[in-house]
């Protein structure tokens, strides 16, 4: 781990009162671990660039005894063909799959 470097941080109350609302929120154990949260997704967000490819995941937990459900996945999958580029499909359980 990187060396941790103290530095402060002035904020009006109303932002300040905001701000451990949110800490509350997300179950943050301090301000330190929130603040750290915020500026790695803002800057992770920066390195995002509209005109790069970006490829993705959803995944589906489901009860296969639901009717019809498989096959409505299934139609999902064909009326995005093109942007779904494959499938995936695991028994978890006697009941339970995961697409």
């Amino acid at each position: 781990m990187d060396e941790l470097v103290r530095f402060g941080v002035s904020l009006d109350q109303r932002l300040l009162a905001e701000f451990d609302r949110h800490i509350r929120r997300r179950h943050y154990t301090n301000r330190s671990e929130a603040l750290r949260d915020l500026i790695r997704d803002t800057l992770v967000g920066d390195e995002w660039d509209d005109d790069k490819e970006t490829v993705g995941t959803i995944t589906f937990v489901y009860d296969h005894h639901v009717r019809d459900l498989t096959s409505k996945l299934t139609d999902i999958q064909h009326d995005c063909h093109g942007r779904i580029l494959s499938g995936m499909h695991v028994h978890l359980d006697h009941s339970h799959c995961l697409e």
